[in-house]
């Protein structure tokens, strides 16, 4: 008889959201996806790029992200904390 061997890992998970989205798609949904889109490359995948993410799935307006170290995502949505009014990626 086999027995299988679990193998476990610490892993931290950050889920991200874009604050007003339902909104900003209201006022104009062509605008607000491409922000979005120009937002995700520009600014918040190269971040978890920086701090050795792995963007496990994207839903709409919110992103699922794994980190290998559990002390990475209290630093890597840094700079995203900031920007909480305006259109996405807006800076205050």
């Amino acid at each position: 008889m086999e027995t299988g061997r679990t193998i476990r890992r610490l892993a931290a998970v950050l889920f991200a959201d874009v604050v007003g989205y339902s909104r900003l798609m209201a006022e104009d949904e062509v605008g607000a996806l491409a922000a979005l889109n120009r937002h995700r490359e520009t600014e918040f995948d190269p971040a978890v790029a920086r701090h050795n993410g792995r963007i496990v799935k994207l839903m709409g307006d919110g992103t699922l992200v794994e980190f290998a170290r559990s002390s990475t995502p209290s630093i890597a949505p840094w700079p995203f904390r900031r920007r909480r009014s305006g259109p996405i990626g807006a800076r205050r």
